[in-house]
């Protein structure tokens, strides 16, 4: 004898299947909300990573330049900056092509991408032959404005 008249032996009642199976939907939800939560915060965490890096190797790139560097030119439209040293005969002329920073070295006839994430570059004169370099770096929803202040050395 069956205890239970409402329950059939060969399986549960539509009301059973509909509360399981309400259950196991939301659940699903929950689950696959959790997990895309995550795969954005990896995502921003990963670009957080790549804009940092960019921005401090082209800062370093800027810095062994200005090292060697005898005087600093920048063009009338801020968009290009000129890094000229005289010992090694070399011209280092710096811009902004499409989302990456460009390294160009005019004698050897070659270009580097100095980062690749740079959306902006400005250059500003200054007082006493100085430049201010102004760079947006962005990757996603990340970025970063980096500002370098080149002291180039004067003769006296």
């Amino acid at each position: 004898m069956n205890p239970n008249p409402a329950r059939n032996d060969r399986g549960m009642t539509l009301m059973e299947l509909t509360v399981a199976g309400t259950l196991f939907m939301v659940f699903s939800l929950q689950v696959g909300s959790v997990f895309n939560s995550y795969l954005l915060h990896v995502k921003y965490v990963s670009n957080r990573t790549v804009v940092e890096r960019e921005a401090l190797a082209c800062r370093a790139l800027l810095m062994g330049d200005l090292v060697h560097s005898d005087g600093a030119a920048v063009s009338l439209d801020q968009k290009e900056l000129d890094l000229s040293d005289t010992v090694a005969a070399v011209t280092v002329q710096y811009y902004q092509d499409a989302s990456s920073l460009v390294r160009n070295e005019q004698e050897l006839g070659w270009n580097l991408i100095a980062a690749r994430c740079a959306s902006s570059a400005v250059f500003e004169d200054r007082e006493n032959g100085s430049v201010l370099a102004t760079f947006h770096f962005q990757r996603g929803s990340a970025w970063r404005d980096l500002n370098v202040f080149l002291s180039v050395p004067t003769e006296s």
